[in-house]
């Protein structure tokens, strides 16, 4: 997504709404497989840190070799509307590579 307007002009609820827009399409490439979409949400010097490594993976091109050998996870969630707000009655996580 390319903001047409810099961000410093923008109020709290147009930044808020196109973050929440990047989460949303970040996450929907990962959850996908597409690694080399996913890995361009980065910028080229990029870190992402999973809590089963030492250190972070660095770079586009290792971010998409590292999470092309990853273990995927699904959320199943349970939503609920309450006191006026969509809320997670249950999550269960499971592995894709466990099924």
């Amino acid at each position: 997504m390319t903001a047409s307007i810099a961000p410093a002009q923008q109020s709290l609820a147009e930044l808020h709404a196109q973050i929440g827009q990047f989460y949303a399409d970040h996450f929907y490439l990962l959850d996908s497989g597409r690694a080399d979409e996913w890995a361009q949400t980065f910028t080229e010097d990029g870190e992402f840190w999973p809590p089963n490594r030492p250190e972070p993976l660095k770079g586009r091109e290792v971010l998409t070799a590292g999470v092309r050998k990853a273990h995927s996870c699904v959320c199943h969630d349970r939503f609920v509307w309450d006191e006026g707000q969509w809320r997670v009655q249950s999550r269960k996580v499971t592995r894709d590579d466990l099924r």
